[in-house]
Parts: C-alpha cells; structure tokens; sequence
C-alpha cells in the first residue's frame, strides 16, 4: 500500500517492494475452478475498460508498462494487449503498479482480456484529473468528472495530517466526492476498488476506503487496518475492510479484487447486472469464510471485523450474476443461487422465497444486501442523506414470514449480510424491508450445499457396530434395519451433536440385514 503525497496530509510514502505472488492465489480465489468448469469459454473481461490511480514513486513514476517485465515468471512480460493511457502526463516503470496491475488484467491476473487501462497519479487524480477538489488556482467548486471505465483501482491511502476542522472538512469533501462520482452517472456506475492500509494496528486510512460506495480491501491473512470508521466524517462507525484476497499486501490484493470485478462487469449482460450494487453484492455474497474459523458477525454488525464478507471466491459470485435476474414475491420461489436489483420502496417488504430440498440438506447461506449512499450537488456543494437502514430477515417455515432465523440490521453500514451455514432442509424466506425513502438496491444470495453426503461403513461384523460421518449438526436422523429391502423398521433415531457417530446395532435376527440412514426435513 502506498501513502500518498497530498498538500496538508500526512507525507508518509510507504513504497512496497515486487513480492512474488504465491503460485495457488488464483485456485484460492475459484478461478482455477472457474477455468476447469468453462475451458476457453473463461471470461477474461473482454470489452471491460479499467482505470488504475497510483501514488508515483520517488523520480514521478507512476504507470505499469507494456513489455517492462517485472512479473511473476523471469525474463517474460505481463502486459500482452493492453493500452495504456497516461492521464496525468509522461511516466516511468513503477514497479507498485507493475505488480498491482499484473493481478488485475496482465496475462497472469484474472482480468487478462482487459484492453485499456487509464492510469492516473492520485496527487493528479484528486484535482483536475478527476474528482475536481478545488485549488487556489481552480477554487470553483464543479463536480468530478464522468468515469469512462467500468472498474477504478485504488492501491494508495491518505490521512488529515491533524484533526482540525479544516482538515476534517476536506476530507469529508473528498469523501463526499467520491461518493457522488461513483453513484451519479446512471449510463455507468463504476465499481471502485480501494485497499486498506498493511498490517494490524497501523493507520486506518480515510481515503479511499472511508468511502461508502467503494469495495474496500484487506488481506487474507488478516495484516490489515481493521475496526469501524472514524466518528470524525460522515458515516462513522462502519466495518472495513468488506472483503479479503490471499496476498501479501493490501495493494496487491486489491488488484485481485478490482480484476475479479472487471471479469463480472464482462459477464453482466444487462443493465441491473452492470451496476456497482450488483457487482459489489455478488462479490460479497460469492465471498467464502472456510478459511477463517474464527469469522463472526452480529445483528448490527453485518461482517466480521477483520475479514468482511470472507475471502474473495469468483467461482462463487460468477455463478450469482449468470443466474437469471429474480423477482421478489410473496409465495412464488426464486432460485437457490440468484440475485436481483430493484427500487426497494419506503417500508416495504419484498420477500425471496428458497425452497431447500431434502437431497441438498446441511448447506450454507450466504446473502448479501448492497446499496450506494446518496449525495448530490447543489450548484455550489456536496449534499448527502442518511443510510435508508434497510434491513435483511431470514425466516424458516411455511408461513408469512415463518419463525425467524436471523436478522442484519446495521444502522450505519450500506450493506446488510447474513451467512448460515449447516441449513436444515425447507421453506426460506429472505426479507428485504425497506427504508425512510426509495432505495435503489441488489439482494444477491447463493445456497451452497454440503461437499460431501452422510457415509455409513462397518467398523465391526460381529458384533454390529456402525459408524456414520460427514453429518448435520443439529438434523434428526432416522437408522433404519430391513431383512428384505422392501419393509424399513427404526432401529435408532438421533439428533446429531457432532459429524460422526458410532452405533452398536441390536443382535441381528436371520440371516441377513440391511441398515440405511434416512433425514427427512423436520
């Protein structure tokens, strides 16, 4: 992560060195998977145009290079195709955006069939290039630029260099601006990438992560900035980072992020699938939490505090957004890995409703809710609202809405999430309420089921003994004897209280004797 160079900020220049990426990062992140599954048929995020801000290193270097070869496998090149547009002027190599790039969109990141890149330097981007801060020398107050690029990359941070009301005020604006770039043109709603600052108890960084319309990053290993928002600006108090990538720092996970983004805006065939809300909640729905035991979340914090949603999987949120875009209904189901984009009308309630079978018994939910601070400008600044709080709800049960199962109702975060794993199979539903005012937003959701089925095998012929694994925690079971494969009798029923269980069958009577296990919905 790079530190930037910004007038009355901190002046602290952090800049990492080119470490190699561990060779299994993108089997990690399902894309192994996902190439296996598709063969040439992969996307690549063809047709998905990607804009790249860096903080230039000492001599002004700031921009990846085509054919420069600082890349994972000596003496070849990581950037076959693309273009680079140099927005803020001449540039040298610079080694930290060789690297982040070639996570993204070279040859050996996720997004390789990206053609053109726009690459800025932060100090440039903030001001004319973009964003439009005003200067001494341009004081007018005029709102950012329109984004031609579908994903920004955001690999540096900055911080007031005080807690004045001046420096407060600033970053606020900038923070506002952000926000209002991000969610104001309809024809183009960008995904925006920004990475949290390296290892535990270092600066949480105000720019670029604080914003509430971005996709902030960590590190799978944890080595990150971590806890809630300053009280200081707007929106204090919400969870960051929101998602994690095996990397050895932030910016470079970062670049994981933003390519896996630029490969689901290549994949949205429509409108609703292409927005920033969707492409965030299909992330963040597709994000995995096998890797972190100790992963947690409440009613009012919807991620864990230092992993967010869980570890970025494209596999997963790759199958979210091919899913047909549902509707929402009272009765009518919808598909068990989908999602759907909508105007989520004040006080509403819009249900989704999951029907898990019996042969599906013992997966995981993962849901996750996703909409864009709204601010707007007036002529002469930046004006925004509170969160809508809309809330997520999940019920169990045949009835309208059934007995609640759990619940995410943040208050500050624009994003509810619930993750439920070892379902029980049945009737769900999944409430969306709305809000103090009309809420553009997307629920996206994916049911996993369990890897591997409930085994039975002997452990003794005589006597009797039978053990099972790979159970439900919680699910009744039924063992069951037959002499003839027709006519089933309950020998044992049991709730299981761990994956395995061991079993003395009662003294077999003829000559010979069956046993099955058998799980009913309850």
């Amino acid at each position: 992560m790079q530190f930037l160079l910004f007038p009355s900020c901190s002046t602290l220049l952090l800049l990492l060195c080119a470490l190699p990426a561990r060779a299994d990062w993108m089997a990690d992140v399902g894309y192994v998977k996902l190439q296996a599954e598709l063969g040439a048929a992969c996307p690549k995020g063809v047709g998905v145009k990607f804009t790249q801000v860096e903080v230039p290193e000492p001599g002004g270097a700031y921009a990846p290079m085509a054919g420069y070869g600082n890349v994972p496998l000596p003496g070849t090149v990581s950037f076959i195709g693309q273009t680079f547009l140099l927005k803020s002027g001449d540039s040298a190599a610079s080694t930290h955006a060789q690297v982040v790039g070639s996570r993204a969109y070279s040859i050996y990141g996720l997004a390789s069939g990206v053609a053109n890149v726009d690459v800025y330097d932060a100090n440039h981007w903030l001001f004319a290039g973009f964003l439009n801060y005003p200067t001494p020398e341009a004081p007018q107050i005029v709102v950012p630029l329109s984004e031609s690029s579908h994903v920004q990359n955001h690999a540096w941070i900055a911080n007031p260099s005080d807690s004045s009301p001046g420096q407060i005020a600033a970053f606020n604006n900038l923070l506002h601006r952000v926000d209002y770039s991000i969610n104001a043109d309809s024809s183009n709603r960008y995904l925006c990438c920004a990475g949290m600052n390296n290892y535990v108890g270092s600066a949480f960084p105000v720019m670029m992560a604080s914003a509430f319309n971005v996709l902030a990053v960590g590190r799978s290993d944890g080595q990150h900035s971590q806890g809630v928002t300053s009280s200081s600006f707007d929106g204090g108090g919400r969870s960051k980072p929101e998602i994690v990538a095996p990397s050895d720092a932030t910016s470079f996970a970062t670049g994981m992020v933003s390519g896996a983004g630029a490969v689901l805006r290549g994949v949205a065939t429509t409108a609703n699938g292409q927005r920033t809300e969707t492409l965030r909640a299909v992330l963040l729905a597709g994000a995995t939490k096998e890797e972190f035991p100790a992963w947690t979340q409440t009613s009012t914090k919807p991620i864990d505090g230092v992993y967010g949603a869980g570890e970025l999987n494209i596999y997963n949120s790759y199958k979210i957004l091919i899913a047909p875009e549902q509707t929402a209904h009272v009765t009518n189901p919808v598909t068990l890995t989908g999602w759907q984009h909508k105007a989520v009308l004040p006080n509403s309630t819009n249900d989704y409703i999951l029907n898990i079978p019996a042969s599906k018994n013992g997966g995981s939910l993962s849901a996750a809710l996703v909409w864009n601070r709204q601010v707007t400008f007036n002529g002469s600044g930046f004006t925004h609202v509170s969160p809508p709080n809309l809330r997520l709800t999940l019920y169990k049960g045949p009835n309208n809405p059934g007995t609640q199962v759990y619940q995410s109702d943040s208050a500050v975060d624009n994003l509810e999430h619930i993750w439920r794993p070892l379902l029980l199979c049945g009737t769900y539903r999944l409430r969306v309420n709305g809000g103090a005012f009309t809420t553009q937003a997307t629920l996206a959701w994916r049911y996993t089921p369990p890897v591997a089925s409930p085994g039975i095998k002997i452990i003794s012929s005589s006597p009797i003994v039978l053990g099972f694994d790979n159970l439900v925690l919680t699910q009744p079971y039924l063992i069951q004897v037959s002499t003839d494969l027709n006519g089933w009798s309950t020998a044992h029923n049991f709730t299981a209280s761990s994956s395995t269980l061991t079993w003395n069958a009662p003294a077999m009577v003829g000559g010979r004797c069956f046993y099955r296990l058998k799980w009913t919905c309850p």
